[in-house]
């Protein structure tokens, strides 16, 4: 009888279709820009920043750190899943090797050989936990081992393969600044000038644009607007953002593995009164010294006839 009819319980069912809300990732704010050292062009240097907060969906917290190694030559920072960012960045180690890159272009398909292998990788940890074979058994054998309506769910969801992470990579091909990033579905992009990832990029990227941040700007302007950028992207609580407190400065090095120096707790603090004192926003009342709440004007602007303003239905 119906009313006799067996269900599954809903909790087993929640548990095994519950899926991650697409605005649970990627919760983070990282930022690289090229610069300058004094009034030279030739001296190159990098800053890099990421915040520190790591988020569950009950709790957060400052605890953590975005900075990941890639070569003796290349910095990283990745948003999103840290497992899967430590993985891609794994597959990054493995493709470079301890080869010395002397060109922007080699490196640019080698982190696109590096994509192409994590891919491959996920591939294969996925054919795996789904039917306990190898993906290369799963292409030439599945046709003829396993369901017809598995295999088609399977390929679908790959076509849909998401890496969980961004990871930007910044460092140095001889004394020339390079920044690279790589999204959630592997492609890999040439950044010009700096770079931002992370669910605070909207705000920062906005804030960098607005005061004009280039590759020539000085080390010193440049830790400003970039400080500038990560306490407006925290003030205007962007999600899973949290405080900024670490700067570093990459620099090249004639053996070909960069320099790396930490801003101290002294410049930080002169930083944060510089935004405070003289160069970030302010907040505002509700009254504005100088405009006129009574200086609108009529302008009499013609309705157009399609919008049909004030006319009866019939």
């Amino acid at each position: 009888m119906p009313h006799n009819k067996r269900h599954e319980p809903r909790v087993r069912r929640d548990k095994y279709n519950r899926k991650r809300l697409p605005w649970r990732q990627k919760m983070t704010l990282c930022i690289a820009a090229v610069c300058i050292e004094g009034d030279d062009p030739e001296k190159q240097r990098i800053i890099v920043c990421a915040d520190s907060r790591i988020q569950t969906d009950i709790a957060s917290g400052d605890i953590g750190t975005k900075h990941i190694g890639i070569s003796k030559s290349l910095w990283g920072m990745y948003s999103g899943d840290s497992s899967e960012a430590q993985k891609l960045a794994g597959t990054c180690r493995k493709t470079l090797g301890q080869i010395t890159v002397d060109s922007s272009d080699v490196l640019f398909e080698k982190l696109n050989e590096a994509s192409a292998a994590h891919k491959q990788r996920l591939c294969e940890e996925r054919a795996n936990l789904k039917f306990g074979i190898s993906y290369d058994r799963l292409l030439t054998h599945g046709r003829k081992e396993l369901p017809k309506d598995s295999r088609l769910r399977f390929f679908l969801r790959l076509e849909d393969l998401d890496y969980q992470c961004n990871l930007l990579i910044a460092g140095f091909v001889g004394n020339s600044a390079v920044i690279y990033s790589i999204d959630d579905r592997g492609e890999v992009s040439v950044e010009e000038s700096w770079a931002t990832i992370g669910s605070g990029s909207t705000i920062a990227e906005g804030n960098l644009f607005f005061r004009q941040q280039h590759e020539i700007s000085t080390v010193e302007r440049t830790l400003y607007c970039m400080y500038e950028s990560t306490r407006l992207a925290y003030e205007a609580k962007a999600p899973g953002v949290g405080q900024t407190l670490t700067f570093l400065k990459l620099e090249p090095n004639p053996q070909g593995i960069f320099g790396v120096s930490r801003m101290s707790a002294k410049c930080l603090g002169e930083l944060s009164r510089l935004y405070d004192q003289k160069y970030g926003p302010r907040t505002i009342g509700d009254e504005i010294d100088g405009i006129d709440p009574d200086s609108w004007e009529d302008a009499r602007v013609p309705i157009p006839p399609e919008i049909g303003l004030g006319a009866e239905k019939d």
